[in-house]
């Protein structure tokens, strides 16, 4: 095995993508049996609401372990790497995203619920958005507190008066209102840019913003200076 692939064994190992392929993989299956199932879980927040299927609801919990994948045990060593690493960070968000997509897809067709299948892709490229914005503001490890407070602004303040719906309140709304996937595609695209981009500019501070300082890691950065 070479250097390179040793080293994105390494990486992937210390961001614990193993889990997180067996989470999703979980999700998946109980989608696979239960998506179609509604769930009154969405009157917790809004007595007025409409049950909703569970696959529907899945995207939250599925888009945030896509994000919660870059966290890693090595971080300060990530930053003072000798390649920069924001291009793997991208890969791996994209290849995971594309594979919860086919799996999603795979999960509705198994439990015989394709009808749900464009809300339940609208909503996972709403909430990977939402996800890459919490992590980006908030650090790669807490990529799930912005979601659990935009699905209560979306559940508690998200309805109008007869039943009527925001027109913010995207998650919730029917999938054949075109604006609700560009929104949501438009969301997914800034949040990831976003987590990529303050990543690779926190990693080019760490190292020395101006020409011929050398790389230094944070801990370096943080030690104390002799008198």
């Amino acid at each position: 095995m070479s250097d390179r692939a040793s080293g994105l064994v390494l990486l992937f190992r210390a961001r614990g993508l193993a889990h997180i392929l067996y989470a999703q993989a979980a999700i998946l299956a109980a989608v696979g049996v239960w998506g179609k199932t509604a769930t009154d879980a969405p009157r917790l927040l809004d007595s007025s609401a409409e049950a909703e299927p569970i696959a529907v609801l899945a995207a939250l919990p599925l888009a945030c372990l896509i994000v919660l994948s870059l966290a890693s045990r090595m971080g300060s060593f990530e930053l003072a790497a000798a390649r920069p690493l924001h291009w793997v960070d991208a890969a791996q968000l994209g290849v995971l995203t594309l594979a919860t997509t086919a799996g999603l897809l795979a999960a509705l067709f198994a439990g015989g619920g394709l009808e749900l299948a464009p809300e339940a892709l609208r909503n996972l490229m709403w909430w990977i958005g939402v996800s890459c914005l919490s992590g980006a503001f908030m650090g790669r490890a807490l990529a799930w507190p912005l979601p659990l407070a935009v699905l209560v602004l979306v559940y508690v303040f998200g309805t109008l008066g007869e039943g009527g719906l925001q027109a913010w309140a995207v998650p919730r709304l029917p999938a054949e209102r075109g604006y609700t996937w560009a929104v949501s595609a438009v969301l997914m695209a800034v949040g990831t840019t976003l987590l990529i981009r303050r990543t690779a500019l926190t990693r080019w501070w760490s190292r020395g913003p101006s020409l011929g300082v050398p790389p230094r890691s944070p801990a370096v950065r943080s030690a104390p200076r002799g008198r």
